[in-house]
């Protein structure tokens, strides 16, 4: 059942885009920590763009598809043993299935699928939670797969 509740304005504030790009800012602090050096591949920094575009706008639905789409490149481009390796070593193996999870029921319609889009769009709670972890998870593999050298992360760029 659809909502009769109009949509909300998509367009945020500056000072709404400054905080979500600062908070963006602080994820990749996060994903880099103090002990990563180097910089992204210049795949990973389009990806990246990308994903602070659409986090920032408060496209949370995109920004997670593109969260999960991102990591894909790097996670998904392994052998299983190197996929399971590179996961399991950084922590992020419950965090790429909660977002692969996530993921597929937004682009694929099951009872759990949105379905109201003034429910979920731009400034709900649940949604913009999940947006901000999508984009950690994302970071985490982008910036620490570039640094492992994966082949997905090097062929590409080379």
């Amino acid at each position: 059942m659809t909502s009769t509740r109009p949509l909300k304005d998509p367009y945020p504030s500056q000072k709404t885009w400054i905080s979500r790009k600062s908070l963006f800012t602080t994820a990749i602090g996060e994903a880099l920590g103090d002990s990563l050096a180097g910089s992204s591949t210049p795949h990973a920094r389009i990806l990246e763009k990308e994903l602070e575009l659409v986090f920032c706008a408060g496209a949370w639905l995109a920004t997670i598809v593109l969260a999960c789409a991102s990591v894909e490149v790097y996670v998904n481009g392994q052998d299983e043993a190197k996929e399971a390796k590179f996961l399991k070593q950084f922590g992020l193996r419950d965090d790429w299935i909660w977002l692969v999870n996530l993921r597929n029921s937004i682009v694929h319609p099951t009872s759990r699928s949105p379905s109201d889009p003034s429910s979920h769009l731009y400034d709900d709670d649940p949604a913009q939670q999940n947006a901000e972890r999508a984009i950690r998870v994302a970071l985490k593999v982008l910036l620490l797969g570039t640094r492992e050298n994966l082949p997905t992360s090097s062929a590409r760029d080379g």
